[in-house]
């Protein structure tokens, strides 16, 4: 048996797992945000950021991570 350490994770939007997942490394970061990020933004509900938040916490259990810290919190 192995035994590793949990990991950190010291920033995060995670309400942008629902808006990121395989689009942010397609573009430059300023087209992506112009093209992707931005527009959706503007037509996301408050339920929308309540599910991304989910989505990143699920993230974050299955990739071994113990603690991290929510921006903005």
């Amino acid at each position: 048996k192995l035994v590793l350490p949990g990991f950190v994770n010291a920033h995060d939007h995670l309400d942008g797992s629902l808006l990121d997942k395989g689009h942010i490394m397609a573009y430059p970061l300023v087209e992506y945000l112009k093209k992707i990020k931005w527009p959706r933004l503007r037509v996301m509900t408050e339920n929308d950021f309540h599910l991304g938040a989910l989505l990143g916490e699920d993230d974050m259990d299955t990739c071994s991570f113990t603690s991290w810290n929510i921006f903005p919190s």
